[in-house]
């Protein structure tokens, strides 16, 4: 199992996967999942040479349907050696009361696109992940409030809100790093 060493003020950290995972589930009660990761000479651990997906998509047989919060559901899969350097993924919607907005500045999104009309800029105080395209922004979904995934509908930015996959760091994919910020 691979680790990551977390340097800060000269103590180093050795954090497991496994422990990211439980952190997710832990510290925001979101549901998540084993992904396929990317191999040391850059393919997807699925196996496929033609993968359109490298590293995000799910290695368990139901995807999302199988994302969960249960300490010992999410150690039996970070810890399994069949699944070795799995990604994480969280499933968003109800069962991590979890909306990501995606906007892939790649493609021409600006952060500003996300400001409707006398909205707040306090929208940006949120978790967000840099991802290699842009950022997803990660927000509580409301009680009682429907969000339907829109994969590119609205432009350049899409939300992922119902049982939709997304990415958490420690994540390997093909594009850089993911960094997570507040």
């Amino acid at each position: 199992m691979s680790k990551l060493a977390i340097t800060k003020m000269q103590d180093t950290l050795s954090l497991e996967i496994v422990d990211f995972a439980l952190n997710y589930a832990k510290e925001f009660g979101w549901a998540v999942f084993p992904l396929h990761s990317i191999t040391p000479d850059g393919f997807c651990t699925c196996g496929q040479a033609s993968c359109k997906s490298e590293g995000k998509h799910p290695r368990t047989k139901q995807g999302s349907l199988d994302a969960s919060a249960d300490p010992a559901v999410i150690e039996a899969w970070f810890a399994d050696p069949d699944l070795p350097e799995s990604n994480i993924g969280v499933a968003t919607g109800k069962i991590s009361d979890l909306v990501v907005v995606d906007v892939d500045t790649d493609k021409g999104a600006e952060i500003s696109d996300l400001v409707f009309g006398d909205l707040d800029y306090t929208i940006f105080n949120t978790p967000k992940v840099k991802t290699g395209r842009g950022l997803h922004f990660y927000y509580k979904l409301p009680a009682g409030v429907t969000v339907k995934n829109s994969a590119s509908r609205l432009g350049q930015l899409s939300t992922f809100a119902a049982m939709a996959v997304t990415w958490l760091p420690r994540h390997q994919s093909i594009s850089p790093d993911a960094t997570i910020s507040s």
